[in-house]
């Protein structure tokens, strides 16, 4: 994406919002090696909006400003998420879209939390595997439960009005035919059949038209 747009900069501060009061308000374990964060299942969204990686990274950012014991999770954390959303954009398909927050968090995050215990000494290592384990688990379970039912609900909204304008538009294209008028509707995806017969009923009409006034100035 070249620029955001307001409607782009509004969709990411809501999702920074959510996912910041998800995180803080909710009374389950957030910043700990068990923690199991709800709004986690937001971290597919980059899969379908790139607007979603801003909106995660600050909110996640937030979210351990406010909450997190840990002043260096406001850094490490923030660039774990930013991390997983941009790896998210761009994978394919979307049963892949939960698996780079679930690796990020268990790697980054479980490092982190392993530092803040036991240092780099000698207990650096087991504390790593255990922490590791617990942040990998509660993200997978908030990832590829809650975040694939999010991501499904959101698809078909987003199908579902993109459908809706579709129809829309092909209707446009009716109102103008009965008119008289010349139709050029776009033929991809949804309703891309009739949007094609539309285009070239249009162009007949059109060349008829021509046709009956040049016998008519003959």
């Amino acid at each position: 994406m070249s620029k955001f747009t307001i409607k782009d900069l509004t969709l990411a501060a809501l999702i920074a919002a959510v996912y910041a009061v998800l995180t803080v308000a909710l009374p389950v374990p957030a910043f700990s090696g068990v923690q199991f964060r709800v709004a986690e299942a937001m971290t597919v969204l980059p899969f379908l909006f790139p607007e979603a990686i801003p909106g995660l990274t600050v909110g996640c950012f937030l979210a351990n400003l406010l909450g997190s014991p840990i002043p260096l999770d406001w850094i490490v954390g923030t660039a774990a998420t930013l991390l997983a959303a941009l790896w998210t954009s761009k994978l394919h398909p979307r049963a892949l879209a939960p698996l780079p927050p679930v690796i990020c968090n268990a790697v980054i995050i479980g490092a982190m939390i392993a530092w803040y215990e036991a240092g780099f000494g000698p207990g650096f290592g087991a504390a790593f595997a255990y922490n590791a384990v617990t942040v990998g688990i509660g993200e997978a379970i908030a990832c590829y439960v809650l975040g694939m039912l999010l991501l499904g609900l959101v698809l078909c909204f987003w199908l579902s009005w993109r459908g809706a304008k579709r129809l829309e538009t092909v209707a446009n294209g009716l109102d103008a035919l009965a008119q008289g008028q010349t139709v050029q509707l776009p033929t991809d995806g949804f309703a891309g059949e009739l949007a094609e017969k539309l285009n070239r009923t249009g162009a007949q009409l059109q060349a008829k038209n021509e046709m009956l006034s040049r016998r008519d100035n003959a």
